[in-house]
This record gives structure tokens, C-alpha cells and sequence, in this order.
């Protein structure tokens, strides 16, 4: 899988073609899934079902650069897997080059900054404390509020390519099909198409 420039080498992503240059030095970083029909094993049917969205699920992690298109897709995984353990398992946090990269993710990367301590900058949202005896009453400062604003605007960009991905009915009905690889091929087709509509190729 060719890495494009500005990143460090994927190894583990399909990297579809993007802007001449590559990519920047910032990325945002998501998961999107995909109704998937319900396996016959009932091992099977544990394995792919998304507690968040109630259904069997495909899962797929998306990098966005915060422009008009999807510069890196992760490989198609059972919609059970949590979007952070997903990208530990795609990404290592030992590889060369990424402290040449920020990266914007949202709360479902807890934990991050301390297992990938070589990113440049890791731009999460702060999280609102627990309730207790204490603090009745939690709540973030104005200050963390506005910091949290003001990376929702950044992170919106991913959150826009991935209803884009879905305007694609093919990954919005369920996926029956079983051939090998052939859930991949779907996304990176669907994405593709999304980055040609929006102009996001190497003239």
C-alpha cells in the first residue's frame, strides 16, 4: 500500500490518490460503519455486532487531511471492534515519522496521547469530569469549551466525508456480499468516486 507524502509509511491503510504533494501535516481521524448481514455462527454474529448502532456492522477507519477528500482508508473490520482499538491495530506507535504529523480525533480516542507519544500534536476534546460528592456539579471551563468548539470546526471536515461516503447506497444497505477483499473494494471504489466528484486527484 503506497504511502502518500507528508505521512509516515502506511503499511497497514490503502492510500488512494490524493493532492499533488500528499498529504499536510494534519489529519483527522474517524471510523464510519456499514450494515453487514447477520453471519450464520453465532461466534460470527458476536463478533460483527455494533453496540452502538444495534445491528451487524463493517468498520472502517478514516483519515482526512481536513480538505475536500479521503487521502487513507484502514482495511474493513467487524463492526464489534472500538474505533480506537482499531487504529492500534493499523497503526504501530513506534513507526518513523509521525512526529511530523497532528492529528484531531474525537472522545472515542481516549488513551491516545499516551500510547502514540511521538505525533507532533494530539488534538482531543476535553471531557466533561464525573459527578460526584465532591463535584455535584461537573462542568468544563469556558476555556476548555472554547477549545472544544473550535476543534468540532476542524473535525467537522471527516464527519462531511463520511456523509458523503454514505449518499453511495452500497454502504448504506446491508452488505451481503461474501467474496474475500470484496468489502474493501466496495469503500475504496465509493471513496474514490467521492474524491473525484470533489477534484481531490493528482492532475
Amino acid at each position: 500500500m503506497e504511502s502518500p507524502g507528508g505521512l509516515p509509511e502506511l503499511s497497514n491503510f490503502y492510500c488512494l490518490p490524493g493532492r499533488a504533494g500528499g498529504l499536510p501535516n494534519v489529519i483527522i481521524i474517524d471510523a464510519t460503519e456499514r450494515p453487514c448481514s447477520r453471519p450464520h455462527h453465532a461466534r460470527k454474529q458476536k463478533h460483527y455486532y455494533s453496540g452502538k448502532k444495534h445491528q451487524h456492522t463493517l468498520k472502517n477507519t478514516v483519515i482526512a487531511d481536513g480538505t475536500k477528500g479521503i487521502p487513507v482508508l484502514g482495511p474493513t473490520a467487524p463492526g464489534s471492534r472500538h474505533d480506537y482499538a482499531l487504529l492500534k491495530e493499523e497503526l504501530n506507535p513506534d513507526q518513523p515519522g509521525l512526529s511530523s504529523v497532528e492529528v484531531c480525533v474525537d472522545l472515542g480516542y481516549q488513551g491516545i496521547k499516551d500510547q502514540y507519544p511521538h505525533f507532533n500534536k494530539i488534538c482531543i476534546p476535553h471531557k466533561k469530569p464525573r459527578k460526584s460528592k465532591k463535584n455535584p456539579n461537573p462542568t468544563l471551563t469556558p476555556k476548555q469549551k472554547k477549545e472544544n468548539r473550535a476543534l468540532s470546526r476542524t473535525r467537522v471536515a471527516v464527519e462531511h466525508l463520511i456523509g458523503d461516503l454514505k449518499v453511495f447506497h452500497s454502504l448504506t444497505i446491508k452488505f451481503r456480499n461474501h467474496i474475500h477483499s470484496m468489502a474493501d473494494q466496495v469503500i475504496l471504489l465509493v471513496a474514490g468516486l467521492c474524491n473525484l466528484r470533489n477534484d481531490y486527484v493528482v492532475q
